[in-house]
């Protein structure tokens, strides 16, 4: 379970990665290469427009696809896992808003961390709080994955959900 669990974070990850890719390839259409590399930081407009464009897709992407027939994503069906949920699509929701709410905090982070770096100012604390307290929560995933031998995660076990085969 754990190895099929693995395996279909990574091919799903792959398809996210296709589709940042997308994204950032229609903006160098639209913008050029040069302009978006010097654009000046707007840490909000970036973050509202970096969560519109994926974060939010992403996340519609795991809910949706689990609360399907299929109780699956794409990297879940080619593993033949799916999720089941205690709680009915609430907590399938939940499930997906917990799964990528360290990747959100970290996109907060970085874009203040790049508004701050490109203004010359010094970087406050709360901004490396924002960029390494995600990181330790993914690794708190990533140890309850490998503890409950992929069946459960943290955000599994808070949303009252689980693989199963």
């Amino acid at each position: 379970m754990l190895v099929r669990r693995l395996l279909a974070f990574l091919i799903d990850y792959v398809l996210i990665t296709i589709y940042a890719l997308l994204l950032l390839s229609v903006a160098i259409g639209i913008y050029g290469f040069d302009t978006l590399l010097h654009m000046k930081p707007d840490p909000i407009k970036g973050y509202l427009i970096g969560f519109f464009m994926l974060t939010l897709p992403v996340l519609c992407y795991g809910y949706f696809m689990e609360s399907s027939h299929y109780k699956a994503t794409i990297g879940k069906q080619c593993m033949k896992i799916s999720v089941i949920s205690l709680q009915g699509n609430i907590g399938l929701l939940e499930r997906n808003i917990l799964k990528f709410l360290p990747w959100e905090i970290s996109h907060i982070g970085v874009h203040g961390l790049r508004f701050y770096i490109d203004t010359g100012a010094e970087i406050p604390f709360w901004i490396w709080v924002l960029l390494i307290f995600p990181q330790i929560v993914v690794i708190v995933y990533l140890f309850t994955v490998l503890y409950y031998q992929g069946i459960y995660s943290l955000y599994d076990k808070f949303a009252k959900t689980k693989i199963s085969l």
